[in-house]
């Protein structure tokens, strides 16, 4: 079992890493569905502000700025969720409290929300793990949690602690993203780097 990428170009390193992180195949369906949803939206607003890691070991991140964004770890999906949306939801928005009944478990260690830098103390997002259920409750709840997903993802590419580190850069891993584009048959861009 495989922890680490050793070549950021190899997607078969990339795919023994992903199914060991994700084992079960739903989660890793959806996961890697969702992936592909974040990337294109955070690569709409900016090219050059994202990247897809293994910067450590069992984990798959998807930065977006300073932020992350998602990960694949612990046989589930960490995801950041606007919070400003979760507390006042505007249109028919479900009250994102019953997404516990979807999988939906808020994180509640170190990384449980992100604060902006340039307004101290008034968190911007509202972190947690995602296990999907089955695939009929993923269709019911991904609309919703998609819009909070892509206003996190805006905010994190504008606001706040805006620019990725160019040492995140230098990690991204090309790797994943090729076996993306195979699994899911789709295309997914490559960030473009200065």
């Amino acid at each position: 079992m495989i922890k680490k990428i050793l070549n950021p170009l190899d997607e078969h390193q990339a795919k023994d890493l992903i199914e060991s992180v994700l084992p079960d195949i739903l989660v890793r369906d959806i996961g890697l569905s969702m992936l592909a949803d974040g990337i294109i939206e955070a690569n709409f607003h900016r090219r050059d502000n994202w990247a897809v890691t293994n910067a450590y070991s069992d984990t798959i991140w998807f930065q977006v700025g300073h932020y992350a964004a998602m990960t694949f770890e612990k046989k589930k999906i960490w995801l950041a969720l606007d919070k400003q949306l979760i507390e006042k939801p505007i249109d028919n928005a479900i009250p994102f409290l019953s997404a516990n009944e979807y999988g939906w478990e808020p994180y509640r260690e170190g990384l449980s929300q992100f604060k902006d830098k340039h307004k101290p103390g008034i968190p911007f997002s509202l972190n947690g793990y995602y296990l999907p259920v089955s695939y009929e409750s993923h269709g019911e709840i991904w609309p919703y949690m998609r819009r909070l997903f892509f206003e996190f993802i805006f905010k994190a590419e504008y606001g706040g602690q805006s620019t990725m580190l160019p040492a995140t850069k230098k990690i991204h891993t090309p790797g994943i993203l090729m076996y993306l584009r195979n699994k899911k048959g789709m295309h997914i861009p490559d960030p473009l780097y200065q």
